[in-house]
């Protein structure tokens, strides 16, 4: 089991980690979609993993950041109150963000044939 580092999370002095994750999977999902609004009809990454025959990977990334900025907005108090009180929730949304990078950085780009950068290629956060 990996050692907490309280120091290491996402703005401590300002104390806005919980805001500026749930800000990045939002945006994220946004991206993913194409833009705000599914119903816009603005192609996106979901769209390009239809396109290869890769529907399943679409919707289970779509649902898993969707359950991941579900499961950060119900968390009650900041992050840093949460980890005081209640560590193994933050673990447990630690887990559920790394669902989804661990998707993008695999079925993702194995369905999309994306040629992965050198340098980006041994980054296994």
């Amino acid at each position: 089991k990996a050692e907490r580092c309280p120091e290491s999370r996402e703005s401590p002095w300002a104390n806005h980690s919980k805001e500026n994750v749930i800000a990045n999977l939002e945006a994220a999902l946004q991206l993913f979609r194409g833009g705000p609004g599914a119903a816009e009809g603005k192609p996106g990454f979901d769209d390009l993993l239809v396109g290869s025959k890769a529907g399943s990977v679409a919707k289970q990334v779509d649902a898993d950041l969707v359950a991941a900025i579900a499961q950060a907005k119900a968390l009650s108090g900041s992050f840093e109150d949460v980890l005081g009180s209640e560590p193994k929730k933050l673990e447990e949304l630690h887990a559920a963000i790394k669902k989804v990078t661990s998707a993008l950085k695999n079925e993702f780009v194995v369905a999309l044939k994306v040629k992965v950068p050198p340098l980006g290629a041994g980054d296994t956060d």
